[in-house]
Parts: structure tokens; sequence; C-alpha cells
């Protein structure tokens, strides 16, 4: 999709682009695939943060579709937990399910 987005807005081997150093490979590949300059933007984690509250406070606060957890859902805290123990536990979750 990033890859056909940037297509679709014109940018070529001759444009610049910039990215948060804070991202994953996907957001940066599609512009080495063009073959664009990729510029990194040095990004600092509680910018990001805050950045990501404001944007769930926005969306849950809305007047038109507001962001809600489902009836039927789980929430789960992994603030304190491992990727290991976040598998772990969504494994013991799904067969107790099961």
């Amino acid at each position: 999709a990033m890859h056909l987005a940037l297509m679709y807005v014109g940018v070529t081997k001759d444009d610049v682009v910039f990215c948060s150093d804070f991202t994953f490979s996907g957001s940066c590949n599609p512009v080495a695939y063009i073959g664009a300059e990729l510029v990194f933007i040095d990004s600092d984690y509680e910018s990001i943060k805050k950045t990501i509250e404001d944007r769930d406070y926005q969306d849950m606060h809305r007047e038109h579709s507001p962001l809600v957890q489902a009836k039927d859902a789980t929430l789960i805290d992994s603030s304190d937990m491992s990727i290991e123990e976040v598998v772990d536990y969504l494994y013991k979750m799904a067969k107790e399910k099961l």
C-alpha cells in the first residue's frame, strides 16, 4: 500500500522522502523500491508516546464513530510483559476458549 501511495503521488528516484527513525521496514522499504533518497528523522520515545496518547484520546472522544472496545473483546495490558509473555498469555487464553 505504501509503495502504491508513493507512486500515486508521483514520488520518483529524484525525490527525497522523510521517514521517522522509530519505525519498521514496511515504512521505508517502498521508498527504496522506487529509488528515492530516504532521510531518517530523529524521533524520541516520549514525543511518539504523547502523539499516540493524543490520537487515542481524540479517537475515543470524537462525535462520530468514537473508538470503543467491542463488548466481546478482551483487554490485555501488555505494558509490563515481554513479547514471549504476551504470546504465552494469548496461547493460554486461546486454549481455554477452545
